[in-house]
């Protein structure tokens, strides 16, 4: 009898550790906001999408086609939103997907609101080439895996997917349920209940704070965001 977790998406794939987090948060371009020249880069989304990633569990592609007003930004009230509009071109991997999440008191503390409110109504990577394969979150995906690799990480097992597995393994490790879980990070899940669970927090975020609080990760080493490249 053998048990699937997570389908071919996770085939292979192995969290960051918390030393390998320290590892990477500690390169200039947080440290030092110093933002890279790679177009694949899209200039602020090299800082932004991997914290995102590591607070929320959520796919490159969903993270990368995000609009400013997929995030809540009150006080009080930060979330996020995953979702699919064909007018803008974002899709999910399934109907699960679609989702509220509540924002991290790390990415608020790293000034995550005061980017999302310096936009314009729009793409909340405005600089992310959108051509190609996988769209915007397609070219990022080749730039992360160079930067990767230039920090020492070779293996397959250890790429951008490796912030999923991490918030779903951290999640259930500090106590949350599978179903509290799941909406974080937008799995299907198993049974009709945990589905109607799922259903029922997703239209309430705020049910999932004190689950997205339990995240704790080694980023208190980079200084508050100030925009300035």
């Amino acid at each position: 009898m053998s048990v699937e977790i997570g389908g071919k998406e996770s085939e292979g794939r192995e969290p960051w550790t918390q030393e390998e987090l320290g590892l990477i948060f500690s390169d200039p371009i947080w440290t030092q906001h110093a933002i890279p020249t790679d177009k694949k880069a899209g200039k602020e989304a090299a800082y932004w999408i991997p914290l995102i990633a590591c607070y929320t569990g959520a796919r490159l592609t969903e993270i990368a086609q995000l609009w400013t007003d997929d995030v809540a930004t009150e006080q009080g009230k930060e979330t996020f939103e995953f979702r699919a509009d064909a007018q803008r071109d974002q899709k999910l991997k399934n109907s699960g997907s679609w989702r509220a999440v509540p924002m991290h008191p790390e990415l608020i503390r790293l000034g995550f609101c005061d980017y999302v409110q310096s936009l314009p109504k729009g793409s909340l990577f405005p600089h992310l080439p959108k051509e190609g394969q996988n769209g915007a979150g397609g070219q990022f995906g080749k730039w992360f895996g160079t930067f990767k690799k230039v920090k020492g990480f070779t293996s397959p097992a250890k790429s951008f997917h490796s912030f999923r597995h991490l918030v779903a393994t951290e999640l259930r490790l500090a106590g949350a349920t599978d179903a509290q879980a799941d909406a974080i990070t937008g799995h299907a899940g198993n049974g009709v209940g945990r589905q109607v669970y799922a259903a029922t927090i997703r239209r309430k975020a705020e049910q999932l704070r004190h689950v997205i609080e339990l995240l704790d990760f080694p980023t208190i080493q980079i200084p508050a965001y100030s925009g300035d490249s």
